[in-house]
C-alpha cells in the first residue's frame, strides 16, 4: 500500500478525483482501491485506480449519454431545414467552390468555432427556429446577421423574414428620422413617399428631415378639354 500513487486532484476525462474511498475488498481477500470522483457535469462516482489510469472510465456516465444524443441529433435532423440553413452557413463561409463564398468567406465571414458543430447551433438557435417558424413559417424563416460584417454567432444572429432579411443586406442605406432608424425602402412606405424620389433625395446630399419633409411636386396635366 505504501508505493499507491495518491491520486487526488488528477485529472481523467471528465472526472477530476476528489479523495479515496474506501477500498474494495473481492471474494479473494484482495483490496482495490478506489477514489471519490467528482464528474464535470456535477455527478459524484467512486471510480477504481485501474479505471482511471487506463482510460476506461471517463466520466460518471453522461460522456456515454451524450455521445448517443449528439449522434442521434444528428442523425435525425439532417433532412431538417435547420440543418440545411447551418450547413450552408459553413458552406458559403468555408467553401470556395461555393457560388456566395465571395460574399462571405472573402470577406472574412465566418462561423464561430463552437457553431462549427451543429448541435451547439441546434441548443442556441433551436427555441427561437421554432417560435419563429409557427408565427411566420419554416419556409418564411431564414438566419440573419445584425451586423453583416461580422460573423456568424449567437451574439449576432437571429431569424428573420426574407422581407426582413433583404432589409438587412450590407449595402442597405438607413437613416433616423423622429427618432426611428429604418431602412430608405422602410422609411418611405411608413411616410408613404416614393422611395425612388427618397433614395434620389439623400443620395444627392439631402439631410434627412428635409428629404422627408420636402413636398412632393405633382405634374401639371397638360391635357386640355
Amino acid at each position: 500500500m505504501s508505493n499507491l500513487k495518491d491520486l487526488t486532484n488528477k485529472k481523467f476525462g471528465y472526472l477530476t478525483v476528489i479523495k479515496r474511498a474506501p477500498d474494495h475488498i473481492q471474494s479473494n481477500g484482495r483490496h482495490r482501491t478506489k477514489w471519490v470522483c467528482k464528474c464535470q457535469c456535477g455527478n459524484k462516482t467512486i471510480v477504481g485506480t485501474d479505471q482511471l489510469v487506463g482510460n476506461r472510465t471517463r466520466s460518471c456516465g453522461c460522456y456515454h449519454i451524450k455521445r448517443a444524443t449528439e449522434a442521434n441529433i444528428k442523425h435525425n435532423m439532417a433532412e431538417t431545414r435547420i440543418y440545411r440553413i447551418w450547413h450552408n452557413v459553413k458552406t458559403r463561409c468555408f467553401n470556395k467552390n461555393s457560388p456566395r463564398y465571395k460574399d462571405y468567406g472573402a470577406r472574412g465571414i465566418r462561423i464561430c468555432n463552437e457553431w462549427l458543430d451543429f448541435k451547439t447551433f441546434y441548443r442556441d438557435m433551436s427555441e427561437s427556429y421554432n417560435k419563429h417558424c409557427k408565427k411566420y413559417g419554416e419556409k418564411n424563416t431564414t438566419l440573419d446577421r445584425k451586423n453583416n460584417n461580422k460573423n456568424y454567432c449567437k451574439e449576432n444572429c437571429k431569424w428573420s423574414t426574407f422581407k426582413e432579411q433583404a432589409n438587412n443586406k450590407r449595402d442597405t442605406h438607413y437613416i433616423t428620422f423622429n427618432g426611428e432608424t429604418l431602412s430608405i425602402a422602410q422609411m418611405a412606405r411608413k411616410y408613404s413617399i416614393p422611395s425612388g424620389t427618397l433614395y434620389r433625395r439623400i443620395n444627392d446630399g439631402w439631410k434627412v428631415e428635409k428629404a422627408m419633409t420636402k413636398p412632393l411636386k405633382h405634374r401639371k396635366s397638360s391635357c386640355t378639354i
